[in-house]
């Protein structure tokens, strides 16, 4: 069964959203400012609800996960001292991850 070009499109923007989820766990361990974090997250969520508003709960999803599945692997692993806490906390990610994908999905909307 051949997949239409929507549900292509679909997997290239899913894609998308976990490559930038990728980088902005990266520079999460990386770093300790939480705002550099945050504005990765509203910034690449409004692209990806700009770009594809449709199924945007998808990209906000893959998007925030990123973070807090790299921050457990962080304190699976011990690459980096990081307590259960930090991982925990590092759930919000998801939250900010939704609110810059409907920032972008708003947006999308009020120009049209």
């Amino acid at each position: 069964m051949a997949l239409s070009r929507s549900n292509r499109t679909d997997y290239l923007w899913l894609a998308a959203a976990f490559g930038l989820g990728l980088l902005v766990a990266w520079f999460d361990l990386h770093t300790d400012d939480d705002g550099i974090i945050v504005g990765l997250l509203l910034i690449f969520g409004a692209v990806l609800g700009m770009g594809r508003p449709t199924g945007a709960w998808r990209w906000a999803l893959a998007l925030g996960a990123c973070v807090p599945i790299g921050e457990f692997l962080s304190v699976a692993l011990v690459s980096r001292p990081a307590t259960l806490m930090q991982a925990l906390s590092s759930l919000v990610a998801i939250i900010f991850a939704f609110v810059g994908v409907y920032i972008g999905v708003w947006l999308r909307r009020a120009s049209s």
